[in-house]
């Protein structure tokens, strides 16, 4: 019974902000565009060297070849394995986006052998943000 008296809040208050979308559109379209000027103009910018960085730190090996010498520090440290360091330092540098790309590179690649949601705890460690639990995506057949 809880769970429905939630999903009703949750309805009645995604029907509310559609409403006040309708009946604030000139305040509604300007907050968009203020958001994806935001977006265009510091946020992209900002990170696309990040993203570089770490799509180069995967596709060369890189993080491969880092991953046996730094093995013993990430297990015991977090739990993960020495993978784990790329989106640890990555994460760090760049924030939480670039560190989460990381891992999700990491797993594609089959470099990380820990679980996701584990190894997508590592880039947050440095952040105030909670760990959250992220699922893979399904495996192609």
């Amino acid at each position: 019974m809880r769970k429905h008296g939630r999903a009703m809040i949750e309805g009645a208050g995604l029907l509310l902000v559609g409403l006040l979308l309708f009946l604030f559109p000139e305040e509604s379209v300007a907050a968009a565009r203020e958001g994806i000027s935001l977006c265009v103009d510091v946020l992209i910018p900002s990170l696309f060297p990040f993203f570089v960085i770490s799509s180069l730190l995967i596709s060369t090996g890189l993080a491969g070849l880092c991953a046996r010498p730094l093995e013993s520090f990430m297990r015991p440290l977090f739990g993960v394995g020495g993978a784990g360091a790329a989106a640890l330092s990555l994460g760090l540098i760049g924030g939480y986006p670039v560190g989460a790309r990381t891992v999700a590179q990491l797993v594609q690649v089959a470099l990380s052998p820990v679980p996701m949601p584990r190894t997508a705890s590592v880039p947050k460690a440095g952040s105030s943000l909670p760990p959250t639990t992220l699922t893979p995506a399904p495996s192609k057949p």
